[in-house]
């Protein structure tokens, strides 16, 4: 949706949308046995210590974060596990064995979605820590929940429909978000913005994969064509060449246009790193450009040092205990999250540059002039 080009680009290259260059990484294949396992417990009505010693996609479960599996498990069990849910989905493909499928390329497994007298609700399940996900009109999950909409032609349009973000590992954050919204906006958006969207990909791919659809942004992280984008590589060239004093008297619009796209050039570049360490790690020759070093290490403690400095030094090899993170207190029960809420605040540590489109609240920078200009006129009780 975000990029027709990087379609047209993927087919050019007989690419697939999992396709990593190689060997999927480790993060990726656990977060297939994850969801493995989640869908085998909710399918079977089986628990997680049923499934002990086993493998999921050749991944040990005691190699596997349990407890934030359970926990989406038992998101899944409060939300579709009442008397009054009559349908309910696990891992379920949407688009594929569609009769009046809304175009080729619609289809995908939703990973838990249940229906009652009230309500439908969909749960995604994201194991992975590193990307914080919003559910807030989340265009992932509302495809997933089209597709089971289509499936339920007779859904009133004011019905709920609830989206639920289950991400327990992302640390510092609420596992579960969520967002309300109607099955007639999922059918609205689905037909003014999806499938319009799908219609433009197809029809980058009759063109050239070099037609200039190309866009980037934050969505390029998981591009596997970044590599290949000419619009990134462009991006690439004119980061490492550019002339940094012409910012200064760079347009402010120019220069903040610029700004939006540094996370597309830092993913192409970690894409660089990534490709190259594999290549070298495979026994490929650097040349005179690259070569294959040990990283950096801090000095570590041999096994045997605890009791020999400790008889020689005595308590000085010890620092003083710290205390736990607001969060590390919260996970010690209720009653702690209460004290939690009493005694820890948020300060303020600076300011950060983020998109437009953010949902953080705009900071308003006030002059000098301005600042004296309030000042005086609280003094003498006239307007500024």
């Amino acid at each position: 949706m975000a990029c027709t080009g990087s379609v047209a680009l993927m087919a050019a290259l007989s690419m697939v949308d999992d396709t990593d260059g190689g060997a999927e990484p480790a993060y990726r294949v656990e977060g297939s046995a994850a969801h493995e396992i989640a869908g085998l417990c909710l399918s079977t009505g089986t628990e997680l210590w049923d499934q002990a010693d086993k493998e999921f996609c050749g991944v040990p479960i005691a190699r596997l974060d349990l407890p934030a599996i359970q926990t989406y498990l038992d998101l899944c069990h409060r939300l579709g596990a009442t008397a009054l849910t009559y349908r309910k989905w696990v891992e379920h493909g949407i688009g594929e064995k569609m009769v009046d499928r809304p175009h080729p390329y619609f289809f995908g497994t939703v990973d838990f979605a249940a229906i009652n007298v009230a309500r439908l609700v969909l749960v995604d399940f994201k194991y992975g820590a590193g990307v914080i996900v919003d559910a807030v009109e989340n265009p992932q999950v509302m495809y997933y929940a089209w597709g089971i909409i289509l499936e339920l032609p007779d859904l009133p349009d004011e019905f709920p429909v609830c989206i639920y973000i289950c991400q327990p590992r992302a640390y510092g954050e609420s596992p579960i978000k969520e967002w309300e919204t109607t099955a007639g906006f999922i059918r609205e958006w689905g037909r003014d913005v999806l499938i319009p969207a799908m219609k433009r990909a197809a029809k980058q791919l009759e063109v050239d994969a070099d037609g200039g659809t190309f866009s980037a942004g934050e969505h390029c992280r998981f591009c596997p064509a970044k590599l290949a984008c000419p619009l990134l590589q462009g991006m690439f060239s004119v980061a490492a060449k550019g002339n940094t004093a012409f910012l200064k008297d760079a347009p402010a619009p120019s220069l903040f246009q610029e700004w939006r796209q540094i996370a597309a050039v830092k993913k192409y570049i970690k894409a660089v790193e990534d490709e190259t360490m594999n290549r070298l790690l495979s026994g490929a020759d650097g040349g005179d450009a690259v070569k294959l070093v040990n990283k950096k290490a801090n000095r570590v403690w041999k096994p045997e040092a605890l009791e020999k400095l400790t008889e020689a030094l005595g308590d000085q090899v010890w620092n003083e205990p710290t205390m736990k993170s607001p969060p590390e207190v919260e996970d010690l029960g209720q009653s702690a999250v209460l004290l939690v809420k009493e005694w820890a605040y948020t300060p303020q540590t600076g300011y950060t540059v983020a998109l437009a489109e953010s949902k953080a609240p705009k900071v308003k920078i006030e002059n000098a002039a301005s600042v004296y200009a309030n000042y005086t006129a609280a003094s003498t009780g006239e307007n500024p």
